[in-house]
């Protein structure tokens, strides 16, 4: 930790089927600040780098996206130089991702004229190591450690005159190093290869490189056409251990072989050479694809296919460039797969497929037919053209966009034309076909030729006017025309796209500072969230002035942050929100910083807030969207709502604040709910009797650990509030004054540190929390324990073994373990960090699967749909240093299951204990004691058959039996220093049998 405390934001994601279980996780900003983020990748916590404490950061949630951006982070981002995903939690936390960064934040940086200098203080900072130059780029791919990541921030970015974060000279862009996956479309015969090979075109001459897993080069069908190859990839050779690089290869030049010729690829007669980019699992670094490509442009590639990709982002991307820059400077054709998101509506094609010069390629069926799944985007035929002379020049026309209304629209015209390659003049029949943005014929006379017939010369060219009368039709968005030229022996198609723009208006943005002037240091953002305006997103920033966007009529959400001094964010922040913007008709918005009103809230004997955020919430045709702060207190924050009242009762709005009142107490106050406008300026003076006192116990079964613990506000209606974390030595007694009003609960979260690395950072040692927030009431106190025995499973809503429907496109069924391991002997659901685990399961006694995962839900187990025994058997070990109670915990579930057609709650069960233990999990030496015994699941109330349990004083060497009466057993505690270990077999009325084994339950003392 770099400061005193840290500040926790709240997600407001829908809990997923089944609970994943693991501990937080801390995620680096390129700005050396951390996110901190639960195991089901919500942001619950951000921690400033040294120097950054002051900076406010904004949250904003649109289109299942959570951006965390500090505050001179915006205008880098705006301005290009940054790449948006180095601050969005939903890519942050890919899994795929975090595993290719687990060494160290992974950026790609491209330098710009004299960047000698910028060059060699990026490759400096810190422990950055150089992984890759890609020289055709300009750039640099290196890694940085987490603990260095601020050293980056500091050589890749510098302060101008006014103190405002700029990009360093010499750096052009930095981006996200990110990962992309294997993806493959279809097809040989459907787009007229065959033909293509009886004409005797069959690729001779050409040479295609497959960027992808590799290539098989022992597979008879291309023996003979890998004539290069190289490993761009994590992997330790070029072999293909996939099998998608080696079909890719086969469709662009496999020999058929293998099939006696029947199964050719498209071009038979053309050579390949391999780069392998994605690893043994079918992923790769965007370094590692752009070195590919670099590499195949240079060994003179006269096709590139990359049947990869990722979801497109804003901006233009690494891949996006190279694809870009390679076409226009080598003439390379690049044939990219357009991804398989097309089920999400339009312009779904993914990067790199997106790239401006690229030719992608989407999925159809067996008839020919856009694959539903196929991202939509530009499509070819190929065969047509290889027979013949006449050849189109250009092969498509872009008539541009006609502005709503059309009511007006002038005709626009186009020439097509021709070469003449041929000795002879050949006369064109000429036609023209148009569809309409949803793929239905066009109305007539949208596309027409300026005549039907036209004579090419040999050795010329000619051209024939085609006209887009954009006044016809309903629909609005971009209308396809094909012009086919006919003749015998010649069959020529130019594309051609119109776009009739949908009904849009002129959005005029203007930001006014304190003093009525134009606003120098500001960011503004517009985000399109219903109607026609879903998916639109504008940024102006630092750009004082009016300025004009045209716009989808919609609904929008809008927001403003003036800073007052970007070298002192202290100086002042205004924010100007409009949660719910309907453009109708050309508009002209002005925020307004003299509008907004300053915060005030304050508790008994603090004015001054350590930790402070407001956050709004409001329901769009997207779903919730919402913007919010994490601030370092209120002192210059400033609010004002823009716009009409928002009355249909969506907008939430939350204020919370938390203020340090000593080393073991603290204030947590909450506000809230349910609005019609965000507020303008907030004032609240809590007073001593609106409080409750909430004493929570910090359990640590090892001495000299350090505890974070905080209360998350839970407003009715309302997105879960901020947290605030200050460190406290473990165990102990942590003590929360927390506000009662406007309904409020408080959801309290426990985590253990043991001892700080050499960067200062505590390493986590597990993690509380409650499963349900709690209501309290003024003047009352009331006590909370973690992290004390018995630990063990825990099952409930979400928590427990789980079996998956098949899946629509493989059929895979899984089989899910998703229960906490590590929950407090208080029913906390815990996480806590493992010295070794494995988990096995059996069909019919038949081991079938295993791994290393303790059921967090993560790593599911492939089973057949057959009626079957299955048992699932885990155990998992705690290391001494976090741990020296519940060190051990075995926990078995037999049940039998078939197929089912949704996800389906398993019959399992599990047995808790609750012994009366101080904080470090001891009880005194000997002494009687009766313990509850609780059994969960399947085998709960009156399902319960039978339930034994056994007791071992020498860690499971022997074992005795001890009757269960009135939901309890009786026994004594284990002698001073000693340990009881515990036994559990329960089996529910329909033959179930769950067992549990937890060693070192608790201790004596």
């Amino acid at each position: 930790m770099t400061g005193p405390a840290s500040a926790v934001t709240a997600d407001t994601t829908a809990a997923p089927d089944t609970t994943r279980v693991g501990g937080d996780r801390r995620i680096p900003l390129v700005t050396g600040d951390r996110v901190v983020v639960d195991a089901k990748g919500r942001m619950v916590g951000f921690e400033s780098a040294a120097g950054r404490e002051r900076i406010p950061v904004q949250v904003r949630r649109v289109d299942d996206h959570t951006l965390v951006i500090p505050g001179d982070a915006e205008r880098l981002i705006a301005a290009g130089r940054l790449d948006q995903r180095l601050f969005d939690l939903t890519v942050l936390t890919d899994a795929r991702l975090r595993q290719s960064h687990r060494d160290g934040l992974k950026l790609i940086v491209r330098y710009e004229d004299a960047a000698g200098t910028a060059r060699a203080q990026v490759r400096a900072a810190g422990d950055t190591q150089l992984r890759r130059t890609l020289p055709g780029l300009d750039a640099d791919a290196v890694r940085t450690p987490d603990d260095d990541v601020a050293k980056v921030w500091e050589a890749l970015t510098d302060r101008r005159g006014g103190g405002a974060r700029v990009a360093a000279s010499g750096i052009a862009s930095v981006w996200l190093d990110g990962v992309r996956t294997a993806s493959l479309d279809r097809s040989v015969r459907q787009i007229g290869a065959d033909k293509a090979w009886e004409s005797g075109y069959d690729g001779k001459g050409v040479t295609i490189a497959v960027l992808d897993t590799g290539v098989d080069r022992t597979h008879a069908d291309l023996a003979t056409q890998v004539v290069a190859e190289k490993n761009f990839s994590a992997s330790s050779d070029a072999v293909d251990r996939v099998g998608h690089g080696t079909h890719v290869a086969s469709i662009a030049a496999g020999t058929g072989a293998t099939s006696g010729g029947r199964f050719k690829g498209v071009a038979p007669g053309a050579k390949v050479i391999s780069g392998k980019v994605l690893d043994d699992e079918g992923f790769g670094d965007d370094s590692a694809v752009i070195a590919g490509m670099e590499w195949a442009a240079a060994e003179g590639a006269d096709v590139v296919n990359l049947s990869l990709g990722s979801a497109d982002s804003p901006g233009v991307d690494p891949l996006e460039a190279t694809v870009d820059r390679l076409s226009a400077e080598k003439g390379i054709l690049f044939a990219i797969a357009a991804g398989n998101e097309g089920e999400g509506g339009a312009s779904t094609v993914g990067s790199p497929g997106s790239a401006d010069a690229a030719l992608t390629v989407g999925a159809v069926d067996k008839d020919d037919v856009l694959a539903p799944f196929s991202s939509t985007g530009p499509r070819v035929q190929i065969d047509k053209a290889l027979t013949q002379s006449v050849v189109a020049d250009p092969v498509s026309l872009n008539f541009g966009t006609a502005l709503w209304p059309h009511a007006d629209d002038k005709p626009l015209t186009r020439k097509v034309a021709y070469r003449n390659l041929g000795t002879t003049d050949v006369t064109l029949d000429l036609s023209v076909a148009t569809l309409d943005p949803a793929g239905r014929p066009a109305p007539a006379g949208f596309f027409t030729l300026g005549a039907p017939k036209l004579t090419v010369p040999a050795g010329g060219r000619a051209e024939v006017d085609l006209v887009a009368d954009t006044q016809l039709g309903d629909a609005d968005g971009a209308y396809s025309g094909y012009v086919t030229a006919t003749a015998p022996g010649q069959s020529v198609r130019t594309a051609a796209v119109a776009v009739r723009e949908a009904e849009s208006y002129d959005l005029t943005l203007r930001t006014v500072d304190r003093d009525g002037t134009d606003a120098e240091t500001f960011t503004s953002t517009l985000y399109g969230v219903g109607g026609g305006a879903v998916g639109f997103a504008s940024r102006v920033s630092d750009e004082p002035g009016s300025h004009t966007i045209r716009v989808p009529k919609g609904s929008y959400t809008f927001n403003t942050a003036v800073y007052q001094d970007p070298s002192d964010y202290t100086k002042g922040t205004d924010w100007i929100a409009q949660p719910k913007l309907d453009v109708t008709r050309d508009m002209t918005l002005v925020a307004d910083a003299r509008t907004a009103k300053p915060v005030d809230l304050t508790v008994p004997g603090r004015d001054t807030a350590d930790y402070a955020g407001t956050y709004y919430e409001v329901a769009t045709e997207s779903g919730r969207v919402g913007n919010g702060w994490v601030l370092r207190g209120f002192t210059g924050f400033r609010t004002a709502h823009l716009g009409p009242a928002v009355t249909d009762g969506t907008l939430l709005q939350t204020w919370d604040a938390h203020f340090l009142k000593d080393a073991t107490s603290q204030y947590s106050v909450a506000f809230g709910g349910k609005t019609d406008r965000v507020t303008t300026g907030y004032t609240r003076h809590v007073k001593a009797d609106e409080l409750a006192t909430v004493k929570v116990g910090l359990g640590a079964s090892v001495p000299g650990r350090t505890a974070f613990a905080s209360p998350f506000a839970h407003v009715p209606g309302a997105p879960e509030g901020n947290g605030f974390y200050a460190p406290q030595a473990a165990p102990g007694i942590r003590t929360f004054l927390v506000s009662t009003g406007d309904g409020v609960e408080w959801l309290t979260r426990y985590d253990q540190l043991g001892e700080p690395d050499q960067w200062g950072y505590p390493a986590f040692e597990g993690s509380w929390e409650m499963v349900r927030p709690k209501r309290y009431e003024a003047g009352r106190t009331y006590r909370e324990t973690f992290h004390t025995g018995v630990v063990g499973p825990l099952l409930g809503e979400g928590m427990g073994v789980f079996r998956t429907a098949p899946d629509p496109g493989t059929g895979e069924q899984q089989l899910i373990g998703a229960v906490p391991l590590f929950s407090d002997g208080k029913g906390h659901a815990g996480q806590s960090p493992y010295t070794s685990a494995t988990s096995t399961l059996y069909r019919d006694g038949v081991k079938v699967g295993e791994h290393d995962d303790p059921l967090s839900g993560t790593r599911p187990f492939t089973v057949d749909a057959a009626d079957a025994e299955y048992r699932l058997v885990t155990s998992v070990e705690r290391p001494a240093a976090a741990a020296a109670a519940s060190t051990r915990i075995e926990a078995g579930f037999t049940f039998r299951s078939k197929q089912v057609t949704a996800t389906t709650a398993l019959p399992v069960s599990t047995v808790r204990f609750a012994p009366p233990v101080d904080l470090t999990s001891r009880a005194p030496h000997r002494a009687p004691v009766v313990v509850p015994v609780t059994v969960q699941g399947s085998a709960a109330g009156k399902n319960l058959k039978s339930l034994t349990v056994k007791v071992s004083y020498d860690d499971g060497a022997t074992w005795q039996q001890v009757p269960v009466r009135n939901g309890a057993i009786a026994v004594r505690n284990p002698a001073k220093g000693g340990a009881i270990s515990l036994s559990a077999v329960v089996t529910d009325k329909q033959g179930n049998v769950s067992t549990l084994t937890i060693h070192r339950a608790w201790l004596g003392k």
